[in-house]
């Protein structure tokens, strides 16, 4: 078939108007090639096939060679050869038609050129100057991929191919609109790997497709086909070159790999120079989970520049344009709105805000505003012009001892371009607040100063909560040094409290008035240990170990206690429930003790000129009608503490942060805001509650509500019987040698044998020296030389049976932690009594027996 250039021109006329008015597009001149490839009918398939691959077949004579072969010297690779006999053109050779006869399963080694060429061929008479789109408009609507183009006489002149179009066709701004997913096709021919090759040609036959696509079948979390390769026609004449069998070899071992797939969101610019970059004809497109969704072939490219194609683009381009313009007159209305409720809504926020917005005029002093937003007055109480009024309203409201400090940091940000300073302010009503003014410069272009703008924000609830936080602190260090004296004094203890259990058992004839002297040292050095215990739980803030215990002796002690403390203007009184012998609560003495003295310590501080405090005791039964009125107490029996005051009273506004951390109405340094927060802390642990009752110029009523517990009546007291040993070897390692004396006399009084040691150096020499006959170690953890968890470690790498015991007069959670991590299953707390130390000795070496 024939087509003559003038006859379709006027039929593409109107389609390409609108195309020409883009950028411009090359004549058809500028896309042949002139050199086209040339061979004759009755060259040998398999030569023409190495001519396509850019090869010429060495073994043919030159007289063969200049009679078959007629394209110039310059060979290339390529896809097709032109049959041409005596002059004329009689057909084409193109790799699908090789494609078609390995999928045939023809024998082409004995077949001739002239025997498998496609001899209907479509061709065009070239005129100059006439547009490319007629090209590339024969080209689309035959389906093919090169078209020969003849003279007057039906002489070949060239060809063009789609990759000269492409080539030529480079209107970037039209690819560049245009995305990958637009053009590509989406019903891709796909295989898997393990299909032979002769059965790849047959699916191109059958598609009439360029390519197959080599696939896996990926299940998790779905079903997915992923692309692992690509076989083309070009691949399929290099395979022929190589003289493969297409009947035995599998796909999977000659496609090409690794893909260079494309984004279905690219633009068709960077894929046409992608293809120019990679000498490609075809890419795959692949989703962002890697799943096969397209491919775009030179052919998917081309389309874009089809004049129809072109004229639609255009008019929806056209149609974009007046939408967007009526969009963009509609939001400039919306700005323009927006504009105004942004004006009106800054205007609120400088307002309503708790920053003070300002700006400073670049004079010699800096003390000129220039801007000062609304806000001042609900912050300051002054209004704003009494700012403009007079430049120095500002510095003579600053805070005396700060004012110099202030002005001068205030030059320092202007050399720095940036800055922050905090001050107290006088605020209108007379007090003092604490300012926070941060500053910037700003510049022109040209890095002139034009004025320092900043805000002012109030931070003096920030500063009150630094200095509660630094007296916090304060505490914690007094805590640390109580922790450590409490250390010390326990060492002193210990032998103290073992003399006086000891000296009974040393003379036990002795008279009842020296016995009584025994027993009042006894219960005296029990008393320092209570009294240390109670330090170290301030210390620590630890509930401590809970017990069955009394409120009303509690109570006694802490009213005895303050009636020698307190002014005698304040008069004391305490009510105890007559049946109060059948309830207890279940709770730790020393946090019990701090909660009642810290409110009766409140209530004094609520008398300054005197009054009556009250501190009652009862037993009540919560049930559901009570609930009605507390709803959060749970049903059952409570022991009901409560302290009453005549007082003046806490305000309502008061009364609801009583109980946050750091908050109290106290003079500077003499409260830091724990005390009640630390209370309602330690009535919670109890599963307790407290509620506040309380008139201004009445008093305060503080009741305490802690779940009561039924004392066991008429329970048997028994003797606990001591332990004693069988002659067992005791290592005592404790740098104080009064405890190693009382713990020797001790333990050998109750049939043990003992070994003293210092340190932990001469506890490992000892026992190394005893080759394992020690039955367990006392072993002090705080020590020089070498303290007790190292001295433990060392003896555990010399016997991993060893049996120790850990002594100490504090015992942290974390430490009591690394001592189980050690191993160490045995810890006794300092002073300990001799029960106490008979009972675990003998658990420790019970257990030895038994891990031996």
């Amino acid at each position: 078939m024939h087509f003559h250039v003038k006859k379709l021109t006027a039929k593409m006329n109107s389609q390409s108007h609108e195309s020409e008015q883009s950028e411009k597009i090359q004549t058809l001149d500028k896309i042949i090639d002139y050199n086209p490839i040339t061979v004759a009918s009755e060259l040998w398939v398999r030569d023409a096939i190495q001519i396509m691959h850019g090869l010429v077949n060495n073994e043919a004579s030159s007289q063969e060679k200049e009679r078959c072969f007629c394209a110039n010297n310059n060979l290339k690779k390529s896809s097709y050869v032109l049959v041409v006999d005596s002059g004329k053109l009689v057909g084409i050779f193109t790799e699908r038609d090789l494609v078609k006869s390995i999928a045939d399963r023809v024998d082409l080694a004995d077949k001739k050129v002239g025997e498998v060429m496609t001899s209907q061929l479509i061709t065009l008479q070239k005129y100059q100057n006439e547009d490319l789109t007629i090209a590339l408009t024969i080209m689309r609507e035959n389906r093919i991929r090169h078209l020969p183009i003849v003279n007057d006489e039906g002489k070949l002149i060239g060809i063009i191919t789609q990759k000269n179009i492409r080539s030529a066709l480079t209107p970037s701004s039209l690819l560049k609109m245009r995305r990958v997913s637009e053009v590509m096709t989406r019903s891709v021919a796909i295989s898997s790997g393990e299909v032979l090759l002769v059965e790849i040609a047959r699916l191109m036959k059958q598609h009439q497709v360029s390519c197959i696509v080599i696939v896996e079948t990926k299940t998790a979390p779905e079903k997915i086909t992923i692309p692992v390769g690509i076989i083309t026609e070009r691949d399929l004449v290099r395979y022929q070159v190589a003289n493969l069998d297409f009947v035995t070899t599998k796909a999977s071992a000659v496609m090409s790999q690794p893909l260079i797939p494309i984004d279905p969101e690219d633009s068709l610019w960077e894929t046409h120079q992608l293809m120019d970059a990679k000498d490609l004809r075809r890419l795959v497109v692949v989703e962002k989970s890697g799943e096969l969704a397209g491919i775009v072939t030179q052919t998917s490219i081309l389309r874009v520049f089809d004049p129809l194609e072109m004229s639609r683009t255009i008019d929806l381009l056209q149609s974009e344009v007046d939408k967007q313009t009526i969009e963009l007159n509609r939001v400039q209305q919306q700005l323009e709105n927006e504009l105004q409720m942004t004006r009106s809504r800054l205007r609120n926020l400088l307002t309503f805000s708790p920053a003070i917005i300002y700006s400073r005029e670049i004079t010699e002093d800096l003390l000129s505003i220039g801007f000062l937003s609304e806000n001042v007055s609900s912050i300051l109480g002054y209004h704003s012009s009494s700012f403009f009024a007079d430049r120095f309203f500002w510095r003579d409201l600053i805070h005396p001892e700060d004012r110099d400090r202030v002005i001068n940091e205030l030059s320092k940000i202007l050399e720095n371009a940036e800055g922050a300073t905090e001050y107290r302010f006088r605020h209108q009503k007379g007090h003092y607040l604490w300012l926070r003014d941060e500053l910037k410069l700003v510049q022109d272009s040209e890095g002139k100063a034009i004025e320092l703008v900043g805000y002012w924000i109030d931070i003096t609830e920030k500063k009150q909560m630094e200095n509660q936080l630094f007296h916090s602190q304060r505490l914690e260090i007094l805590g640390t040094l109580a922790s450590g004296i409490a250390h010390d004094f326990n060492n002193i203890l210990t032998p103290i409290i073992g003399i006086a259990q000891l000296l009974p058992l040393k003379f036990p004839n002795s008279d009842s008035e020296t016995q009584n002297l025994f027993s009042l040292l006894e219960y005296n050095s029990k008393r320092g240990v209570e009294l240390v215990r109670q330090i170290l739980s301030f210390a620590r803030k630890s509930s401590g170990k809970l017990s069955n215990l009394k409120v009303s002796n509690l109570l006694l002690e802490i009213v005895a206690t303050i009636r020698n403390t307190f002014p005698k203007s304040i008069e004391i009184y305490l009510k105890l429930d007559s049946d109060l012998h059948s309830w207890k609560v279940l709770g730790n003495k020393t946090r019990l003790y701090q909660v009642f003295m810290n409110l009766c310590i409140n209530a004094r501080d609520a008398m300054p000129d005197g009054g009556t405090l009250t501190i009652s005791l009862e037993n009540i039964s919560i049930d559901e009608n009570y609930l009605q009125i507390h709803n959060s107490a749970p049903i059952g029996s409570y022991v009901v503490v409560t302290v009453t005051d005549t007082g003046i009273g806490i305000p309502d506004e008061i009364k609801k942060k009583i109980f946050e951390p750091f908050f109290t109405t106290k003079e500077r340094l003499k409260g830091t805001g724990l005390g009640l927060s630390t209370v309602m802390a330690i009535i919670k642990n109890h599963n307790g509650f407290l509620n506040v009752y309380s008139e201004l110029g009445k008093g305060s009523q503080f009741k305490v509500y802690l779940p009561a517990v039924e004392a066991k009546s008429n329970q048997a007291k028994t003797k606990l019987q001591l332990k004693s040993g069988n002659q067992e070897l005791i290592l005592i390692v404790d740098d104080e040698v009064t405890i190693q004396q009382i713990t020797k006399a001790f333990l050998e009084k109750y049939n043990y044998r003992t070994l003293l040691a210092r340190n932990g150096i001469e506890a490992i020499e000892i026992y190394q020296q005893q080759d394992r006959k020690i039955d367990a170690v006392l072993m002090d953890m705080m020590m020089p030389s070498m303290n007790g968890l190292k001295a433990i470690k060392s003896l555990q790498e010399i016997d991993s049976q060893i049996k120790i015991i850990a002594t100490s007069g504090i015992f942290s959670p974390e430490r009591i932690a690394t001592l189980n991590a050690a191993g160490i299953e045995h810890i006794l707390s300092k002073p300990y009594t001799l029960t106490k130390l008979l009972n675990t000795l003998d658990r420790a070496i019970a257990s030895r027996k038994i891990d031996a």
